[in-house]
């Protein structure tokens, strides 16, 4: 679902725009940034959930980490939107191929494809 070529061909075509570079890293650096937040709140339920804190702060510990997941959740699919935009703008297939919406189960499966991308990219670092 994710093209990586899209964004290597991106790269190349904005090599002497800053401007559009630094979108474009903003992008793809908010990917990890909801990966972090999932991972955040998934660890805090963990350690928290077994009666280490008393329920009204888990509950509130709880409620603020998801909330915040969420709000990374909806930049990750506005950033999607913006390199989906300039890739169209550009005439080369969209960087994520299939609906990109608030609905469900779009946002979850969004949410997967750039996760693989992460987690790809992770695991084939240098």
């Amino acid at each position: 679902m994710i093209n990586e070529e899209t964004i290597s061909s991106l790269l190349k075509i904005y090599k002497d725009d800053e401007k559009i570079l630094n979108t474009i890293e903003r992008c793809l650096i908010s990917f990890e940034e909801y990966h972090s937040q999932i991972y955040k709140l998934e660890i805090c339920m963990k350690i928290f959930s077994n009666g280490n804190v008393d329920k009204d702060n888990y509950k509130i510990k709880i409620e603020e980490l998801d909330k915040s997941r969420t709000t990374y959740h909806n930049a990750l699919l506005g950033n999607v939107n913006v390199l989906n935009r300039l890739a169209e703008k550009n005439t080369l297939p969209p960087f994520y191929d299939g609906k990109v919406s608030q609905d469900r189960p779009y946002r979850r499966e969004v949410a997967n494809g750039v996760l693989q991308y992460v987690e790809k990219i992770v695991e084939n670092r240098s």
